[in-house]
């Protein structure tokens, strides 16, 4: 009899991706808009690992952590921990809920109806030897939107619980079966069936197997063969234990008495959850809308949860803990910018830095509390440090009075100028001492950093959101100051991923002067770019070199004409409003932003880039072969006696120098886009773009 393959179910936990998008002001043709932007990524097979099982008391406030979370606390690592979505979250991080995977791609399985977008998932928790009467409670604060994109009613937020059950579940390569047992639509295996594997088949000794023998049923027509990789494990089932419906963060103010932040009690007391190892499970639903622009659709409806508590002996009151903690990132102590190079502060400090600054507290006693806030600053290559003490104060609970905002004032403060520095890096540690005598409650401590690299930046690194401008050959910029002359030698861009990659379409690279506040004339073009994405890091910019080094001084905007009549999509900072040095022009003449944000746009400015006064050169250096692995040539080097090679990559850094040399060694290089520059012995350069993959 002919052998039929039937499939048996197997127990998955398969959590799918989509994404979704939101555009301003879509009436007209000419004008800027936002799109949605995160990531995240489906969740794997469950399989329970004893190794991996905690015990209570289960908390994480995601403050340990950036970009991914614990993974001694949660199974899998796909929210976004980060402290730019959030909007005054219970402490400084929370984990965001997206639909981007986890290199910021839109899955391509995006719909127009709810999806199930983004999860996070504990470890198995242990309730073994537990019953209700230990009074076991589940908490958590949770907010829509923050500074993203706001969910629709549609879409929402959903926790479950699941545990093991009784029964019993395989996994396989394949099954065959005979005809007869096919009619049987058996999809369970349970203890004490009869079953075999094939004998001389090779076996994966690093999985367990149903058995070592040969077993056959009563009825001889009645055989399943099963490979003896098969995986035999218990049963694993989900309950549906609370879920909210999307809204803006407005209309959640409203409804939440204020509060940036809810918090959940949920009691656990399902019998079930005491006898075998539990598992937390949030996600949330997405949805797709439809678009006329289909580089608009990126991501949307962010969700952000903190403060996530899970222990015995609480009760539903148990709102409250003897912490006070930061809600809100270390600022820039910079009065415009989050970076800028080095040389360009140290040739006016006083003028970049700013003179105060705000911290925000909360509160999670009963009680309110004394407290004094204080900071040390430390140069990380030098050792100078700053010390500051504010006065104490007192600051209420939370429940009663929501975010403190603490003013902080620096007196006549600079950062340290070492002129044998290029760039410098500061370390700014953020103290909360309690006074012992006011309340029992714990402080906290945050650490930023405040770099001066070659570049500047409104930006802090994260884009909430994605900004465009339509139709079609419409401008955008940015205003710099420069404070002394200065070469301009590239700029960093950070672009958004759509559904598809939609946004892959080209654009040009301008650079104008100042015209009474606004862009002047233009003064350089580079043509014909396109976005790059780093297809194994989520949120890193990408270098774009220009073919020439411009001297620049005094105010310049740096910018991007759209080839296209759809958004380009680039990075947009919600969480930093520089928008009075944004502009943008669609025919009418240039108009200041109306977006409150910051453009992820980085001029570079001298450092390792500058070639002096003579002109950089474009030209095909004929480099082979393509792509690279572990060597790269170069078959038309120029005329000129060259003088040195360099090798960077699309952020902009050095990773190799050579000599003059045809043959370059880069097997210590990964894969991806680099630039190789050509110096000659006159001070020009030639550059071109080459591709490793391995």
């Amino acid at each position: 009899m002919e052998l039929k393959q039937i499939i048996i179910t197997t127990m998955k936990i398969r959590i799918l991706i989509f994404i979704s998008l939101i555009s301003v002001g879509l009436k007209g043709f000419s004008q800027e808009y936002l799109t949605g932007l995160s990531h995240g990524t489906p969740t794997n097979t469950m399989r329970l690992t004893k190794s991996q099982t905690l015990t209570l008391p289960f908390f994480d406030d995601f403050s340990e952590n950036d970009v991914v979370t614990n993974a001694n606390r949660w199974k899998n690592q796909y929210v976004f921990v980060n402290s730019g979505f959030p909007l005054f979250p219970i402490n400084y991080n929370a984990a965001t809920f997206d639909a981007l995977d986890e290199i910021g791609r839109v899955y391509s399985h995006a719909s127009s109806n709810p999806f199930v977008a983004d999860s996070l998932m504990s470890n198995p928790i242990s309730l073994d030897g537990m019953s209700p009467a230990d009074s076991l409670y589940f908490s958590f604060y949770y907010q829509p939107q923050g500074l993203g994109d706001a969910p629709e009613s549609t879409d929402s937020l959903v926790l479950m619980f699941g545990c093991v059950v009784d029964t019993f579940r395989i996994e396989y390569d394949s099954v065959f079966v005979y005809e007869m047992f096919e009619y049987m639509q058996v999809d369970t295996i349970f203890p004490g069936d009869i079953l075999y594997h094939d004998m001389n088949s090779s076996c994966n000794q690093d999985m367990y197997t149903l058995s070592q023998s040969l077993y056959t049923a009563e009825d001889s027509l009645v055989k399943v063969a099963i490979p003896c990789d098969t995986v035999f494990y218990t049963e694993f089932v989900w309950n549906h234990i609370w879920s909210t419906e999307g809204m803006s963060l407005d209309s959640f103010l409203v409804v939440n008495n204020g509060n940036y932040f809810k918090q959940v009690m949920i009691p656990v007391v399902d019998e079930k959850y005491f006898k075998n190892d539990m598992i937390v499970l949030f996600y949330n639903y997405a949805t797709l809308p439809s678009s006329m622009y289909p580089n608009d659709r990126s991501n949307v409806d962010n969700w952000n949860i903190d403060f996530v508590y899970f222990d015995k002996n609480r009760s539903y009151n148990d709102i409250t803990y003897p912490l006070i903690t930061f809600s809100e990132k270390s600022p820039s102590l910079l009065k415009r910018y989050q970076s800028m190079p080095y040389r360009q502060y140290k040739s006016n400090p006083t003028v970049a830095m700013s003179t105060n600054y705000r911290m925000y507290f909360i509160n999670l006693d009963s009680v309110g509390a004394n407290v004094q806030y204080s900071c040390k600053i430390e140069n990380t290559t030098n050792g100078w440090s700053y010390d500051y003490e504010a006065d104490w104060s007192t600051v209420s609970p939370y429940a009663n009075h929501g975010i403190h905002e603490y003013p902080v004032h620096f007196n006549n403060f600079l950062f340290d100028m070492d002129d044998k520095l290029d760039m410098a890096t500061y370390q700014i540690t953020h103290i909360i001492n309690v006074d012992e005598n006011s309340s029992s409650a714990k402080g906290d401590t945050i650490v930023g950093l405040q770099v001066f690299n070659n570049y500047y930046a409104y930006d802090d690194g994260t884009p909430e959101r994605g900004y465009g401008v339509v139709p079609d050959d419409s401008y955008f910029a940015s205003q710099f100051t420069i404070s002394v002359p200065d070469t301009l030698c590239g700029v960093q861009l950070l672009f958004n991923r759509t559904h598809n990659d939609a946004n892959y379409d080209f654009f040009d690279i301008v650079v104008w002067n100042d015209n009474n506040g606004k862009p002047g004339n233009e003064v350089y073009r580079l043509k014909n770019q396109r976005p790059i994405w780093d297809e194994n890091e989520i949120y890193k910019f990408a270098y774009y070199p220009f073919d020439k080094v411009l001297k620049v001084n005094g105010t310049i905007y740096v910018g991007i004409m759209q080839h296209s009549r759809e958004s380009i999509n680039i990075g947009f900072d919600t969480s930093v409003d520089n928008s009075q040095y944004n502009f943008y022009e669609t025919g009418d003449g240039w108009l200041n932003s109306q977006m409150k944000g910051s453009l992820m746009i980085h001029p570079v400015l001298g450092g390792d880039y500058v070639i002096e006064e003579n002109e950089v050169q474009k030209t095909r250096l004929g480099l082979y072969p393509v792509p690279s692995q572990n060597e790269v040539n170069i078959s038309e080097l120029p005329a000129d006696v060259c003088e040195e090679i360099i090798i960077f990559d699309m952020t902009g850094r050095i990773v190799k120098r050579f000599s003059y040399d045809v043959r370059l060694d880069v097997s210590d290089l990964s894969n991806g886009l680099y630039m190789i520059r050509v110096v000659t012995d006159e001070g020009k350069s030639y550059t071109e773009k080459f591709l490793i993959s391995k």
